[in-house]
């Protein structure tokens, strides 16, 4: 019985070459046939029943639940009250009053999603956590509802991306001017 003989390896700087060539266009054709795009994720909440509103990942510190809230005389009516959280104070946005001027009912859903931004941390009140989901930043389209500048854009025509920047922003700003 003969064995098969192992297939020959170029060895000469012309054929070493031509391999090269080759190595570097496929892994050419490789690259261009995915494209480079970005995705994040986002957590998906709801307000109310029906609004679908998003928080990019890159600012959620944690979940929690709500507790005891602590509210504060004389705050914007958006400011449901403070609690203690690691032992530091915090204030809880209540979003739903920002958009629909109804405060948010607590449930047994109801969430605080500590959020980090603009220099700041502050905890967003929730109707509910629904999941997560990847979005591409620069895919978010514009529409009525994106002409707040809370909201960054919209993901699928039906999620209200945040921009938690300005909204902590604006809050500080508001809160100075008292």
């Amino acid at each position: 019985m003969t064995l098969p003989r192992p297939p020959r390896l170029p060895d000469s700087p012309e054929e070493r070459a031509i391999l090269h060539q080759r190595a570097q266009l496929l892994a050419r054709t490789n690259q261009d046939a995915t494209p480079n795009i970005q995705t994040e994720p986002l957590l998906h909440v709801l307000l109310g029943t029906e609004a679908h509103y998003g928080i990019p990942y890159r600012f959620i510190e944690e979940i929690i639940l709500p507790g005891f809230i602590t509210p504060v005389p004389n705050t914007p009516a958006l400011i449901a009250g403070l609690i203690n959280l690691h032992g530091q104070l915090l204030a809880i946005i209540d979003v739903n009053y920002l958009f629909f001027k109804q405060k948010l009912i607590l449930s047994n859903e109801t969430r605080i999603v500590v959020v980090h931004g603009a220099g700041m941390s502050a905890g967003i009140l929730v109707e509910s956590v629904e999941g997560k989901e990847l979005y591409q930043p620069d895919q978010l389209t514009i529409s009525i509802y994106s002409g707040s500048p809370h909201i960054h854009g919209i993901h699928q025509g039906r999620i209200a991306v945040l921009n938690v920047d300005i909204l902590l922003t604006d809050i500080a700003n508001t809160n100075k001017n008292r």
